[in-house]
């Protein structure tokens, strides 16, 4: 994640997919990215809000604002 605070980097695209909760992983990068006050795009979300992993996806798939717990469009929670 150290390239994630330079500000010259577009996008930081989440895509850890339904299995990226194990051990607390997803948790702990979104706790790394507020730190840095980085906010990541997605390409989409599972059936359980995660997002989703772009090995099956189209590649004009369209990135969206992650709304995970710490971003600023889930700000509330």
């Amino acid at each position: 994640l150290a390239v994630c605070g330079r500000r010259d980097v577009k996008w930081i695209v989440a895509a850890w997919g339904e299995h990226g909760h194990r051990h607390g992983r997803s948790r702990d990068v979104l706790n790394m990215l507020r730190e840095l006050e980085r906010w990541p795009v997605c390409l989409g979300y599972t059936a359980s809000r995660a997002p989703r992993h772009p090995l099956r996806l189209r590649y004009a798939t369209p990135p969206v604002p992650f709304a995970g717990v710490w971003s600023p469009v889930n700000a509330s929670v």
